[in-house]
């Protein structure tokens, strides 16, 4: 029986891991654009995949375990005769769907229902977004997603070292998965079937990945450099008190599923805050039924704490979408609780021995209707990745033929080129003026300009004196296709 139930479990997994992918692929994997964030980190994996570390290639504050697994499909690709994009995008689609998978059997193991396993991988895969990130690749929260939801899903097996592992992997994506480390670290300690030694393992399996990610970098000699840009240049991002007018808006934000005015409320987010209101009477009625309901599953109290800390800091710091992955898991998996309670209190009531399945496909459908409403297949029109192979190339022939190229706000630009940037600011933003003043900035390296800038149309800090002075616009109606103006510099007198 039990093996009936583990091929069961390894059919459905393979199922919506197929599915995931496939939703990529219409998405345009294989031809869509580099585009948003994704162009920062294309460049950061395509550096370190040509020997050049993150944070060395470009100075940014998020940790880069995301940016060297991209690097490694792509050093994989290269010997096999694949581009550089379509390799990346490769490793982020199989981590995608490795994500769904895996929440569909930590739903079953946290609803105790094949419809919780359901609901929760399609809850997933229908957040708004999702499949156009993993199309897309090298976004680190797309990755971020897979080890968040390992490290719960080997918490409840009681694997304490291997969950110290997949959680030290998440915060080595992106820093708030730290969160996660915290949470699985006091079940590990505090609930039945943990205690000192399970904690010692977990911190054990914690430190092995974050030394082996320290290990790379001392193999160039930054880690130093790496350490202060993650966490001191992350000081920059701390906000000051907010107005309850912003607080309303980021609540907003998250329950519309980054809906901004336009959007309308989105089940998973809500599903999710529904819960916890339910769970906070309950706690506040019978606190002692409540804390023994929440020890007696293991993965729960880790769940729930971090599921609790990731919602706060995505409400308190935001700036776009893909902020929203960090806590999409765990909307998921509350939506399928959600689900499965309700249906079984009502089943109860009614005597109706099929409600479940009916409310099931219920919300099934509505988040599919979601899912579709909010672009899960979205293409990007214009440019099409042909254009930026070949602005790439228009790019390479500005590197050879110059002496020094800046590029600044099309990073992509120089991932697509094979070549460093003037100098590793490709972003002026809050946490780099933990290192100097933005205003006034000048690319110098050596005290000389670049004899060519390439910058996206709009404002560039520093600027507007030193190109209207020292440059001259050239027209190149490739690099115009990326909105990039290219600026030569003029002769000395």
């Amino acid at each position: 029986m039990a093996g009936t139930v583990t091929s069961w479990r390894r059919r459905w997994g393979l199922a919506w891991a197929l599915a995931t992918a496939l939703a990529c692929v219409a998405a345009g994997a294989w031809t869509r654009p580099v585009t948003g964030d994704n162009q920062v980190y294309f460049f950061v994996a395509e550096r370190a995949a040509s020997g050049v570390p993150p944070h060395l290639s470009l100075v940014d504050s998020k940790s880069q375990l995301s940016g060297l697994i991209a690097a490694a499909a792509m050093v994989v690709g290269r010997e096999v005769g694949l581009d550089d994009v379509r390799s990346g995008r490769v490793a982020s689609i199989a981590l995608a769907a490795a994500a769904v998978a895996l929440t569909a059997e930590l739903g079953l193991l946290v609803t105790g229902a094949q419809a919780g396993a359901q609901l929760a991988a399609l809850a997933l895969l229908t957040s708004r977004g999702f499949v156009k990130h993993a199309a897309i690749g090298t976004n680190p929260k797309i990755f971020l997603i897979t080890f968040v939801v390992l490290a719960h899903l080997l918490c409840v097996r009681r694997r304490w070292w291997a969950a110290g592992v997949a959680a030290c992997a998440a915060f080595l994506c992106w820093q708030p998965g730290l969160a996660v480390v915290g949470a699985v670290a006091v079940e590990a300690l505090a609930v039945a079937g943990g205690g000192p030694l399970a904690a010692l393992a977990n911190f054990a399996g914690a430190l092995a990945v974050f030394a082996a990610y320290q290990l790379y970098y001392a193999t160039y000699g930054v880690v130093a450099e790496q350490l202060r840009q993650c966490y001191v240049m992350t000081l920059g991002s701390v906000h000051g008190v907010r107005s309850l007018h912003r607080a309303a808006s980021a609540l907003w934000f998250v329950m519309s599923d980054a809906g901004r005015r336009h959007g309308s409320l989105w089940l998973a987010p809500v599903a999710w805050f529904t819960s916890m209101a339910v769970g906070t009477c309950a706690l506040i009625a019978r606190p002692s039924a409540t804390m023994r309901w929440l020890r007696e599953r293991p993965g729960r109290v880790s769940l729930v704490l971090a599921s609790i800390v990731v919602t706060a800091f995505t409400l308190y710091d935001h700036q776009g979408l893909p902020d929203l992955f960090l806590p999409a898991p765990y909307f998921a998996l509350a939506t399928a609780w959600l689900v499965v309670s309700a249906a079984d209190r009502a089943t109860a009531v009614t005597g109706l021995p099929h409600l479940r399945a009916a409310l099931a496909v219920l919300i099934a459908a509505v988040m599919v209707g979601q899912g579709m409403g909010g672009g899960i297949a979205e293409r990007e029109r214009s440019p099409s990745l042909d254009d930026q192979y070949r602005a790439g190339a228009a790019t390479r022939r500005y590197v050879d033929g110059y002496s020094g190229v800046w590029v600044y706000r099309s990073v992509h630009l120089l991932g697509f080129a094979h070549a460093d940037n003037w100098v590793p600011y490709a972003l002026l933003y809050d946490d780099i003026e933990t290192r100097f003043p933005i205003r006034g900035f000048r690319p110098l390296r050596d005290g000389r300009m670049p004899e060519v800038i390439l910058a996206k149309k709009g404002h560039v800090p520093g600027g507007r004196g030193y190109l209207r002075k020292e440059y001259r616009e050239l027209a190149d109606p490739l690099l115009a296709r990326e909105n990039v103006t290219v600026y030569v510099r003029r002769p000395s007198e």
